[in-house]
């Protein structure tokens, strides 16, 4: 977190406080959607689906990282 923390400050520029307070509360959001998500997935279909669940979100994201690092790359040429 903290390598993260001091790359989203640095992107921030002048408001790179109000960046680090976003990502800390994506990564918060982050936890409370993968236990709600993993529990109901292990309610309605066991541990198969929670595996399936994690697996699909893994690759969720994967993209979103390529993404992003797609989009900064192309703003700082």
């Amino acid at each position: 977190m903290p390598v993260v923390q001091a790359r989203v400050y640095q992107l921030g520029g002048n408001r790179g406080e109000a960046a680090v307070s976003y990502a800390i509360a994506a990564f918060n959001f982050g936890i409370v959607a993968g236990v709600t998500l993993g529990g109901l997935a292990l309610t309605m279909g066991g541990f198969t689906a929670v595996g399936a669940v994690s697996a699909f979100f893994t690759l969720v994201a994967i993209g979103l990282a390529a993404a992003v690092n797609t989009a900064v790359s192309r703003s700082s040429l």
